[in-house]
């Protein structure tokens, strides 16, 4: 959850996911991601007032089983070994490709228990194996 346009121009290629909330910095991040409960949460290390780390950690304790996404440039062996400390499912590196992005995404919301399909495959809903609604057009 960060201003990113190319993200969110991304993510609103599958027909049936949206962007629920945009933060501006860390602080931000966690009273979205806990008024708004998404499904998955994407976060840049690099934001202000509190990092990406530090708003993984606060979301990952209120939000236990939602996968946490870190985009950045700064990958490394200690990031990724501070980012599991932190609640941190996945890290991507800003680096690659938009195609490891998504595939990062829907493998994350898979293993959650979302059922997700190739973009023309999906349908207007796309429900969790525990019947909760991921995100429904209209």
């Amino acid at each position: 959850m960060f201003k990113f346009g190319v993200l969110k121009a991304l993510i609103e290629t599958r027909p049936s996911w949206e962007v629920c909330g945009e933060a501006e910095d860390g602080y931000q991040a966690v009273q979205k991601a806990t008024e708004l409960q998404p499904d998955l949460i994407v976060l840049d290390l690099s934001m202000p007032v509190m990092t990406g780390l530090g708003a993984a950690r606060a979301i990952a304790r209120a939000m236990p089983t939602v996968p946490i996404l870190i985009y950045t440039m700064y990958v490394s062996p200690e990031l990724a070994v501070e980012a599991k400390k932190a609640g941190v499912q996945q890290i991507v590196d800003k680096a690659g490709t938009r195609e490891k992005l998504l595939t990062t995404m829907i493998f994350l919301l898979a293993s959650s228990g979302f059922r997700v399909m190739e973009p023309e495959h999906e349908s207007l809903t796309v429900r969790a194996t525990n019947g909760k609604p991921f995100h429904t057009n209209g």
